[in-house]
């Protein structure tokens, strides 16, 4: 709703300030995909039981963590005036900010995968009713 909102101000002269716009699309960039896909990695991890496969696997939920955090410094680092904007490439010309967003987007995809692996290492050793909940999972996520 936020990035919608920027993006009608911005780009199509919608009623509203400027200035809640480039706000309302900066805000817009720390609860989107990035948030998203951190936040399924660690439900992939705590899928079906809530708890982890064993304590070897808490560097997942650091390296989600982390990807997510280095996403948003990158995020900061770019400023609200010009991330609400997204049709260009707005770190352009800011290599704090973007290797701030570079390392954040590798590592959440990469706790993504290493999340994946975890659910298909639960499901091989899972029986019954685990087993069919971890399916049910697997199948509404696409895989």
């Amino acid at each position: 709703l936020a990035e919608s909102y920027a993006v009608w101000v911005l780009d199509y002269d919608g009623p509203g300030p400027t200035r809640a716009a480039d706000l309302s699309g900066w805000l817009s960039a720390f609860t989107g995909g990035a948030l998203a896909l951190a936040g399924l990695a660690v439900t992939f991890l705590l899928v079906p039981t809530g708890r982890l496969l064993s304590r070897r696997w808490r560097w997942v939920v650091v390296m989600a963590g982390t990807g997510y955090v280095s996403f948003c410094a990158g995020i900061i680092a770019i400023g609200p005036n010009q991330t609400a904007n997204q049709t260009e490439d707005t770190a352009d010309g800011d290599p704090v900010a973007q290797v701030f967003l570079a390392v954040g987007i590798l590592l959440v995809f990469a706790s993504v995968l290493a999340s994946v692996a975890c659910m298909l290492v639960r499901l091989r050793r899972s029986h019954g009713v685990e087993r069919q909940q971890i399916r049910v999972v697997a199948m509404v996520s696409g895989g």
